[in-house]
């Protein structure tokens, strides 16, 4: 057995290699406990603006969502939805572009200019597709990391600092307020800008097998929001038949919004059609005041 002896030098660069290597490693947790710190504090601030708008149509407040998620270094899911929902909230207001600093060149790029007025639905739309489009770069990132690591190609700075977070993923939330936004404008064509997000949201779905994008009774419940202000009660009718293909059980919401579709629709018969339809959804459904009022809402038209 031949003994090892290590020098006291050796031993000297080996204490200050470990020491500078924690001491790195110190340094990149403070900045990512900085940065979630940051994100945190901004995102109670969205939260109490998207509260406002919940209770007043308040676009100074949208405005401020806006600008307070752009301020942010790395913005998460939690930061996009409250802004969202602050846009939701106020349509079918609109904002002035110049306010909005975007994050890109996208609105300029669809005709919008500094001094242009854009619907707060058109606004939330182009975060919804800057959270997919965040979230396809980050998740690339995190992946690429990881195929690196296996390769042994990182270095010791990328390995202290460890894989890319993914922070931004649109869910059913995300895109159902947006659809939210548009159905609140209460015309055909932002009726259709609603439908394209849920085909969207379905596709998203359908594509990735993800739980957290399935359209479910709210989504639809605000497609049939959409068209029923417009009156449109057979597309409604059809809505309801894909809910129940897709075993989503229509709710009391869901018959207010047919009737309200019938009420509108402006037929000869809209009020012996949507006495119909009363009768026929008691059969599967708990009514409210709501449904018989607009029942008599048809009747009187």
């Amino acid at each position: 057995h031949i003994p090892l002896h290590i020098s006291s030098n050796q031993r000297v660069v080996e204490n200050e290699d470990a020491s500078n290597s924690n001491s790195q490693q110190q340094s990149l947790d403070r900045i990512e406990k900085e940065i979630d710190a940051e994100t945190y504090r901004t995102n109670l601030k969205i939260a109490a603006l998207a509260s406002d708008c919940a209770h007043k149509s308040n676009t100074t407040a949208a405005v401020q969502a806006v600008r307070l998620l752009r301020r942010l270094s790395h913005p998460d899911s939690v930061a996009y939805n409250s802004v969202l929902k602050t846009l939701a909230k106020i349509s079918p207001s609109k904002l002035k572009s110049a306010q909005l600093t975007p994050r890109s060149s996208t609105f300029s790029s669809r005709g919008q200019h500094e001094g242009s007025w854009v619907d707060a639905a058109h606004v939330g739309e182009e975060l919804l597709e800057e959270m997919m489009a965040l979230h396809r770069q980050q998740v690339t990132a995190n992946q690429e990391w990881y195929e690196r690591l296996g390769k042994g190609e990182l270095s010791d700075v990328e390995l202290e600092r460890g894989a890319p977070r993914v922070r931004v993923k649109a869910n059913v939330r995300s895109f159902s307020t947006v659809m939210d936004a548009w159905s609140r404008l209460g015309d055909r064509e932002a009726a259709q800008r609603c439908e394209a997000i849920l085909q969207k949201m379905t596709h998203e779905y359908e594509e990735t097998g993800d739980i957290a994008l399935q359209p479910n009774l709210i989504s639809y419940n605000t497609l049939l929001s959409a068209y029923a202000k417009i009156g449109d009660s057979e597309k409604c009718m059809d809505l309801l038949r894909v809910m129940r293909n897709e075993n989503i059980d229509p709710d009391v919401i869901s018959h207010n919004a047919v009737l309200q579709a019938i009420a509108r629709s402006l037929e000869p018969d809209a009020g012996e059609s949507a006495e119909s339809y009363l009768r026929e959804s008691m059969r599967y459904c708990r009514l409210n005041g709501r449904s018989y009022t607009t029942c008599m809402d048809a009747w009187s038209q």
